[in-house]
């Protein structure tokens, strides 16, 4: 999408929050928050990004929506760490991401996308920081966990890890890598998790 149809996009969410807001309409206000995050990230505008984000979670809280809070909780942990370079607070969110899912899924994950959206983003969040192995054992972790399930992993995820994979080979020879990536692939998914928010 062009810059001016972003910026276009932008004007009209937020006009249309102007009138939701007036209405008490809340429900149709998340709608159209989430449409105005993912307009504003788009154009790189992070902090505002996580400004909305806030007010998807404080809405959410007040009408008891606790969806919304959590499919979004993986678009924060990459917001806080893109534009605030603050990992805690990422891991933080992500290990709430986690405990949610284990609740609605009565102490395990069994609803393995979810697990697997925070893996993903821990996984990027390793490869930013040393050591560079976590993130490629997080990276086969996450591979081994769709394929036992039979999952497709989207392309737009496929191209997440081969980047997480790229930036933490960097410094490593291949028999490191490897290694790292076996590891990780003989891991379960919870342990993955676990291992990633140490």
């Amino acid at each position: 999408m062009a810059d001016c149809d972003l910026t276009s996009a932008r004007k009209h969410y937020e006009a249309a929050m102007v009138i939701l807001r007036k209405q008490g309409d809340k429900f149709n206000l998340l709608r159209a928050l989430t449409g105005l995050i993912e307009t504003i990230a788009r154009q790189g505008d992070y902090p505002a990004a996580l400004a909305c984000l806030s007010e998807v979670r404080e809405i959410s809280r007040t009408i008891g929506e606790d969806y919304w809070i959590h499919s979004f909780g993986y678009a924060e942990a990459r917001y806080l760490l893109t534009a605030n370079h603050d990992n805690a607070g990422a891991v933080r969110i992500c290990r709430q991401m986690y405990e949610y899912a284990k609740a609605v899924d009565g102490g395990t994950i069994k609803s393995l996308w979810p697990a697997i959206n925070i893996l993903l983003e821990l996984a990027w969040w390793a490869a930013q920081a040393a050591p560079p192995v976590k993130a490629l054992r997080l990276a086969g972790a996450l591979e081994e966990t769709a394929r036992q399930a039979g999952l497709l992993i989207y392309p737009i995820i496929q191209t997440e890890l081969a980047r997480n994979i790229g930036l933490a080979r960097q410094g490593l020879d291949d028999a490191a890598v490897d290694l790292a990536l076996a590891d990780g692939r003989a891991m379960t998914l919870e342990q993955a998790i676990k291992y990633a928010l140490a």
